[in-house]
């Protein structure tokens, strides 16, 4: 025989497996008749892959056997909510339109007692089966505790689901015989349940760890391609570069050789040019000689023409000083005027006369090159 604390603590598990599971899968049925079409919805899909994939290596909210519930890979299959348990039920409410309003406790904790909306009863479906599985070890739950739990969770259940079937299903629960078999069942049930959270809880760290390898091995594979690729350009790069160099190479030895022969043309060129600059200079030499011979005796010449014209010019002096006396005696003379005006006349003769001779002696004594 089971103890009353027992037996409460089995009519909640009874209560929370059987009924509240049936009256959630009810409720999710309403909100999506056809769940296999809400699933391959685009915009669906993409935000339900991106909680399996979850970005930036962040935990992921799916773990790979509830991705392969959702999508097997048999296109043929048909997902229903036959095929979810609980926490995937939870789980697409939360997520697939039209999405639940979200307890201010969250959907992890206990909702407060006046919140009746659906979000708030789900919370509480999920809070008490998690209490479940946690005192399973223990298995006994008090009267006042009974009390407690089972009013909410038939008001959570009756406000996802007030249907006849429901209502029936929580009166029977409440008043059903639990004897040695239904003992027993529900015990297992309850410890398959344990075991499939634990291997659950599993399952996700080591979904959690595979697609972290995954991402590795992906990110590993980038890398390796990323490497070769990078390998083979810069062979490319290196190859063109070497071409490029070579090519380059080539046009300076040219450009060396052509230098090199424009070099040797430029200095013979330099050398005939400084041969017939000492040419010049020679030439040069000697018509400087030339010019220094002809200054020596331009200089004599002018030297002699000097002296010769001094000379004329004394004789002129004293044939002029004596003309000069000459008409004095006759301004004193008691002579004509006609004389003296003859005499005048004679004397600008022989005056004009003189000067002839002077220019003539001047231009006999001046060379040709320095008139």
């Amino acid at each position: 025989m089971v103890s009353k604390e027992e037996e409460n603590f089995l009519r909640i598990v009874y209560l929370n497996y059987r009924v509240a599971t049936e009256a959630l899968t009810n409720f999710f049925d309403k909100k999506h008749p056809n769940l296999s079409a809400d699933l391959n919805i685009p915009e669906n899909k993409t935000k339900l892959h991106s909680l399996y994939k979850t970005p930036g290596g962040k935990k992921p909210v799916l773990y790979r056997g509830q991705w392969n519930t959702l999508y097997p890979t048999t296109e043929a299959t048909i997902v229903t909510s036959a095929d979810l348990d609980l926490n995937l039920i939870v789980f697409l409410l939360r997520n697939l339109p039209p999405v639940l309003t979200e307890p201010k406790t969250g959907f992890d904790k206990l909702p407060h007692p006046n919140d009746k909306r659906d979000g708030a009863n789900i919370a509480r479906l999920k809070y008490y089966k998690n209490l479940c599985v946690s005192h399973s070890k223990n298995g006994t739950l008090p009267d006042t505790d009974f009390v407690r739990i089972w009013s909410e969770l038939e008001q959570a259940i009756t406000g996802l689901d007030n249907s006849h079937a429901t209502a029936a299903s929580l009166k029977d629960a409440k008043t059903k015989m639990l004897d040695n078999s239904m003992v027993q069942m529900l015990s297992t049930q309850l410890q398959l349940v344990t075991k499939v959270s634990s291997f659950e809880e599993e399952l996700k760290h080591i979904s959690s760890h595979i697609d972290k390898d995954v991402q590795e091995r992906k990110q590993l594979k980038q890398i390796t391609e990323t490497l070769h690729e990078k390998m083979n350009i810069k062979e490319d790069s290196f190859e063109k570069e070497f071409e490029k160099c070579k090519d380059n190479v080539d046009r300076l030895s040219e450009r060396l050789n052509t230098s090199e022969v424009q070099m040797y043309e430029r200095v013979e060129s330099i050398e005939t040019y400084l041969e017939e600059l000492q040419k010049l200079q020679q030439s040069l030499d000697l018509q400087f000689t030339r010019i220094k011979t002809i200054a020596i005796e331009s200089k004599k010449e002018k030297e002699d023409f000097v002296k010769d014209v001094q000379s004329l010019c004394s004789l002129i002096q004293v044939d002029i000083t004596k003309h000069e006396e000459r008409i004095s005696a006759l301004e004193n003379s008691s002579g004509t005027l006609q004389e003296i005006q003859r005499d005048v006349d004679s004397l600008k003769r022989k005056l004009d006369t003189l000067k002839e001779e002077i220019k003539k002696q001047v231009e006999d004594h001046i060379p040709p090159h320095i008139r």
